[in-house]
């Protein structure tokens, strides 16, 4: 009976010694989910600086011997104001053994433009009202980066100091006021009709505006072409 029992310890040592595993790292799964992110953002040509983080560290695994596959995947787009939720499919000759999931935490950075104090409604900037300083970005709306950009324009709202801008931030100033004396100006065919008349709201270069006729009394619309004339077409 004792014979029988060592035999049968002998052969489950046997038996387990014939099984092997491979270890799979949680530095190499989270280099694979890395390398998915980046190669994704380089075929879009973004290889501005970035930052990947996990919201938590992926742990080593021990996986049958075989041939090891390990297959990243991305539910949606990167989030780069929130978190990327992504997928690790391990795989053993071609069987899947185990889905991770987890997020991550992307951030772009880009050097753009600053402010370098609050910018007030409809007052006029300079360059030196802008820094140009390297920030994590949103990817909603693109900051400038040349102050050339918005030159000769003011904000449409308070901007506080330290805001990255964007183009939408900006607007021509008024050059026409309530009342202003105008010129009204008509192409027809080559021709060009100017007459007097009067603006009957503020106006920015490129935004249409009503002016009255002063010979007719008619009152029509017009896109401001400069600070006395409005162009009127019909």
């Amino acid at each position: 009976m004792k014979k029988i029992f060592l035999l049968l310890i002998a052969l489950m040592s046997l038996t387990a010694s014939t099984v092997s595993a491979q270890t799979v790292y949680g530095a190499e799964l989270e280099s694979i989910a890395v390398a998915k992110i980046e190669s994704i953002l380089d075929d879009r040509g973004d290889f501005r600086r970035r930052e990947i983080t996990f919201n938590r560290s992926l742990y080593d695994m021990e996986v049958p011997d075989g041939i090891l596959e390990i297959v990243p995947s991305m539910s949606g787009n990167i989030n780069l104001t929130s978190y990327t939720p992504m997928t690790l499919r391990v795989m053993v000759d071609g069987r899947t053994l185990k889905v991770i999931n987890f997020v991550v935490s992307v951030r772009i950075y880009d050097v753009v433009l600053v402010t370098n104090h609050e910018l007030r409604f409809d007052e006029p900037i300079s360059e030196s009202d802008f820094r140009l300083e390297e920030i994590a970005i949103d990817g909603r709306a693109e900051p400038l980066k040349d102050y050339n950009q918005i030159k000769g324009l003011v904000p449409v709202r308070m901007i506080r100091a330290g805001s990255p801008v964007t183009s939408s931030m900006f607007q021509t100033p008024l050059v026409i006021e309530v009342n202003q004396p105008v010129r009204i100006l008509t192409r027809y065919h080559g021709i060009e009709v100017v007459a007097k008349g009067v603006a009957l709201g503020r106006g920015r270069i490129g935004k249409v505006i009503r002016v009255r006729n002063e010979a007719s009394g008619k009152i029509l619309s017009g896109r401001v072409i400069d600070s006395e004339t409005v162009e009127v077409t019909f």
